[in-house]
């Protein structure tokens, strides 16, 4: 039974953030397949992972949420640090790894020669606008690893009788067709793998538009009412 509100995120910047999940061997960069995202602590699998650029140069982090979240920021830990001083310190540390053989190379082989560690930062934020100040001096732009999760305890209970049923995947009985405005890779990252369940950042795995930043959609029709 669902019992809370569902999180989303919108008015973001799509042409310098991504959305996506938190993971181990994924890019950890918009821009970039030379930084690798490993060693996340486990309570932050498949959190929902706001992708940036890897110098975002930005004075400010902004986005909305539908529900009062956990906002989690991690940064270069050999670096100066921007993250403000509201931020608590979780002492977790993840690792980016900086690689010289790209994952999608015929030998599908990973060789890392830098690991970056990434040290994690946390605040509360209510629903609405998330900002976030930066307190930026590098004029060279910073890395981010920015990604987020359904704060409970603010979170008002929504009681819903019966089973919960995801009536949005392809192989539900409500799945009529999806359409999008574009469709990245040919059929690679089609409208339809964005409900799958899969949702994994990999081909066949996720939706994604072929780079129109902002006016990018994606509609699904059912076949009945709910």
């Amino acid at each position: 039974m669902n019992r809370f509100l569902p999180l989303k995120i919108t008015d973001y910047q799509s042409d310098k953030m991504q959305l996506t999940q938190l993971q181990n061997y994924i890019e950890a960069f918009l821009d970039s397949q030379q930084f690798i995202i490993d060693d996340v602590p486990l309570q932050y699998l498949n959190l929902n992972f706001l992708r940036m650029k890897s110098n975002y140069m930005d004075k400010k982090i902004l986005f909305k949420i539908t529900s009062p979240a956990t906002v989690y920021v991690a940064i270069n830990d050999l670096k100066d640090n921007p993250i403000p001083l509201d931020f608590l310190n979780t002492d977790f540390v993840m690792s980016v790894l900086k690689v010289s053989k790209l994952k999608d190379t015929p030998e599908k082989i990973i060789k890392a020669h830098t690991s970056l560690p990434f040290r994690v930062f946390k605040k509360n934020f209510a629903a609405g606008e998330v900002e976030i100040n930066l307190n930026t001096k590098d004029k060279d732009g910073y890395q981010y690893l920015v990604f987020y999760q359904l704060n409970p305890i603010q979170s008002k209970q929504v009681v819903c009788g019966g089973p919960e049923k995801v009536i949005s995947l392809t192989n539900s009985e409500s799945f009529l067709e999806c359409s999008s405005s574009s469709e990245y890779l040919n059929n690679q990252y089609k409208c339809q793998h964005a409900f799958s369940g899969k949702m994994m950042d990999v081909p066949f795995g996720i939706w994604s538009s072929n780079a129109e930043g902002v006016s990018a959609w994606i509609e699904v029709k059912f076949n009945k009412e709910h």
